[in-house]
């Protein structure tokens, strides 16, 4: 397990393109820009269905094709008002992505990975910790460059030490040592014992009575 110190390089970490031959998913958004005719450029999300829509021609099959290909794609289909039209496809934000924050946090899941996204501003997010949160060991889980998952341990009780996510990072809160031990109490005591914790015993003395036991 690393430590927060060998996570500063990560505090620069930037967001790759695609590659040039990445293949559009449903969900991924798109900018679809022309040279000429700027009113025409527009944002896309990829529907379920595979396809998205444009101006002036039918619904244009996009999942399956990579940028280059729906770019033509798309003026070929322009070129038949005028051979003026030349369309760009720019991934703005692909399905990947994404991070996931789980553990003790009040909305666990997955949120999209924006630009600059930062460790404590994915938590907040998910909600912020829970009071059963230990934040001073929160867990990255994050793709090493031999494809391996490396495992980080940051204190985020110092702000000093957030750093800048990458899609596919995973954030995980642990339950602190206080919550497991009230946890254990419940699961191992209280459900194992059969005698409520509420219950007590008491005795009473009977001040009425002497020394010898009479009244």
């Amino acid at each position: 397990m690393l430590k927060p110190a060998n996570l500063t390089p990560l505090s620069v970490a930037t967001k790759k393109n695609p590659p040039s031959d990445y293949r559009l998913r449903v969900g991924d958004e798109l900018s679809i820009k022309f040279y000429y005719q700027k009113d025409l450029n527009e944002e896309q999300v990829i529907r379920p269905d595979g396809k998205i829509s444009l101006q002036l021609i039918e619904d244009v099959q996009a999942a399956g094709l990579t940028p280059g290909e729906l770019s033509r794609s798309i003026s070929e289909q322009y070129r038949k008002f005028t051979k003026q039209f030349q369309a760009t496809v720019i991934v703005r934000r692909t399905v990947q992505d994404r991070i996931f924050v789980g553990g003790e946090v009040r909305q666990p899941g997955l949120f999209p990975h924006l630009e600059k996204t930062t460790a404590l501003q994915a938590l907040f997010q998910s909600g912020g910790f829970l009071e059963t949160g230990e934040i001073s060991t929160v867990m990255l889980i994050r793709q090493g460059e031999d494809g391996k998952p490396m495992t980080y341990c940051i204190d985020l009780q110092d702000p000093a030490n957030d750093f800048a996510l990458l899609p596919f990072d995973t954030l995980y809160v642990p339950r602190s040592a206080i919550a497991s031990a009230d946890l254990f109490v419940h699961q191992y005591i209280d459900r194992l014992i059969p005698i409520s914790r509420s219950f007590g015993f008491s005795y009473i003395y009977d001040l009425t009575k002497n020394e010898a036991g009479h009244y």
